[in-house]
């Protein structure tokens, strides 16, 4: 590999930091260490990635280039305040969250980068790194002196700011994790009539693939949108009498396309 190795640690040993470690010794950098709570976790990680584990936080090495929070939101903090008494102000911290920003890692670190990765992470399912874009929320001249590192990981690398960080979670969560919850709801009401899922995967190809090249706005159908109030009152009937728990759901989202389409 042409580029530079770069040494990295790694603090926390979930979904994230598993996908981004095997990404990063993809490219050939070096992982050098791991440090988990949670010592079964940190044992897989370093199995997986024949590296030591660090027992505490002060066993952590002084010497790395990088070292990755892929810790809950919650913990960043808190953390980063413990490694403050461990590691030099020089060391560059980054965390993977992309509900919080840069100002979550301690003062003390005069390099604090948020490295956002817009994907769901699962542990062992490999992602195409090559195509998912890479938000660093960090100063000019943090993202300027290793963007070389940024570019390793991922071809679409864009800095952002707070805000801007903060409107691509939220619709982040519209897109992957409320759909998968109505994919749920939908396993659930098919389940209800002895079904299963499979049925509507034909319907989930196209709406998903009719999404990716054209304008949400014109691919919308149903009955909100042809503001059929009769077949409404059927699907809230059936749904009052069978799964009376998503209830408001459907009323919310029927609200939301009638307000949308006929203001």
């Amino acid at each position: 590999m042409d580029n530079k190795i770069f040494k990295l640690v790694f603090i926390g040993a979930g979904n994230v930091a598993f996908s981004l470690a095997k990404r990063c010794k993809e490219v050939g950098h070096e992982i050098s260490q791991i440090y988990a709570r949670n010592p079964l976790q940190a044992n897989e990680f370093a199995e997986v990635f024949k590296v030591d584990i660090a027992t505490k936080l002060s066993d952590i090495t002084r010497s790395a280039d990088y070292y990755f929070l892929c810790v809950n939101d919650d913990a960043i903090n808190v953390l980063s305040k413990k490694l403050a008494e461990v590691l030099p102000n020089t060391s560059i911290i980054l965390h993977t969250s992309g509900s919080r920003g840069v100002n979550e890692i301690d003062a003390y670190f005069l390099h604090r980068i948020n490295f956002y990765p817009l994907q769901t992470f699962l542990k062992y399912k490999n992602p195409n790194w090559d195509t998912i874009p890479l938000f660093i929320e960090a100063n000019s001249i943090d993202f300027e002196n290793h963007k070389l590192f940024f570019d390793t990981i991922c071809k679409r690398v864009i800095q952002i700011n707070n805000d801007i960080r903060i409107a691509i979670h939220v619709a982040a969560v519209f897109v992957n994790n409320f759909t998968n919850s109505n994919m749920i709801i939908a396993q659930d009401i098919l389940a209800k009539a002895g079904l299963t899922l499979e049925v509507l995967y034909p319907l989930i190809n196209n709406t998903f693939n009719g999404v990716l090249t054209t304008n949400p706005l014109e691919t919308q159908t149903g009955p909100a949108k042809r503001n059929d109030t009769q077949t409404i009152n059927l699907h809230k009937e059936y749904i009052e009498e069978n799964c009376s728990e998503i209830l408001t759901i459907y009323d919310d989202y029927t609200k939301f396309i009638l307000e949308r389409f006929y203001p």
